[in-house]
């Protein structure tokens, strides 16, 4: 583990090294409530293809955590901690293309640093990427109303339940996976009001037209997503390509059959992973 100053907090970070000269180097973002462990797998293959993967646990999670048994951060922290490893990444790899790969919350805050030209990629991976629909956005109004009067380091269900869905089983048909999830301490823990906060403005932003067309021009974009993914729904994948286009955003799209929210964690994840490798192959020559 190699560690990087993030203002007064170490962020460690992973590196998967490839056995030769890297094709290029990823920047690994993970989902909520989780951590950068549950990647080694997807990892260790982008390794074995010529990639360079950079991983690391957002603030708040698993060995960044400052509270017990809750997930917290401030928005600035949370922000602060990928713009300082992608500043790592361009310092110790300028001469490979970057990319940026993000699942669900993690994709979410790689649009959010994007959008504020904060970051430098050449190609990004949103994987499970949420949209903004009717439904969240009514749970993101309620939480802001729910989340007022309380202690900015307390955790409730019921904010909670709000943002994230309370069965698990909307992550995969894989029982294995759902199994590991449940089992992992460091996995389902409850987000403070602080932490939710910040989700809920970097999502609102991401969401809006603004944070849309500050996605930008000179970054080649994947969007990927399971066709029965409850977050995603694979329909609303497509709509945010379309409005990306629209903003001259270059943009492919891929919806993989019979797979929930975690692609990466399906019994048939090969299928994702072959054809990840097959893109950013083909994208960097």
């Amino acid at each position: 583990m190699n560690e990087i100053k993030c203002d007064k907090y170490q962020i460690n970070i992973k590196v998967y090294q490839p056995k030769d000269k890297a094709l290029a180097v990823i920047q690994l973002l993970h989902g909520a409530s989780e951590h950068i462990d549950r990647y080694d797998d997807f990892a260790n293959v982008l390794a074995s293809e010529g990639f360079l993967v950079v991983g690391y646990n957002h603030p708040g999670h698993k060995d960044n955590k400052h509270l017990d048994n809750r997930i917290h951060f401030t928005k600035d922290q949370m922000i602060n901690y990928s713009i300082n490893v992608n500043k790592y990444i361009v310092d110790n790899y300028s001469d490979l293309p970057i990319i940026g790969f993000g699942h669900s919350m993690g994709s979410l805050i790689l649009r959010y640093i994007i959008a504020k030209k904060l970051v430098k990629f050449d190609h990004v991976i949103l994987c499970g990427t949420i949209q903004k629909d009717y439904l969240t956005a009514k749970s993101a109004s309620l939480m802001n109303v729910l989340l007022l009067g309380q202690d900015n380091d307390k955790a409730t269900k019921l904010s909670n339940s709000l943002a994230f869905e309370k069965s698990v089983q909307v992550l995969s048909y894989d029982q294995d996976n759902i199994n590991y999830f449940t089992s992992d301490k460091y996995c389902g823990e409850l987000f403070t009001k602080s932490g939710l906060k910040a989700l809920i403005d970097i999502s609102q932003y991401v969401w809006s037209n603004i944070g849309i067309k500050n996605l930008g021009v000179n970054i080649e974009y994947l969007l990927i997503a399971g066709s029965d993914d409850l977050y995603s729904k694979g329909n609303k994948v497509v709509k945010l390509s379309k409005k990306m286009e629209k903003n001259n955003c270059l943009v492919e799209v891929e919806i993989f059959d019979q797979m929930k929210h975690e692609i990466l964690n399906e019994t048939n994840k090969e299928e994702v992973y072959n054809f990840i490798i097959k893109y950013l192959k083909k994208s960097i020559i």
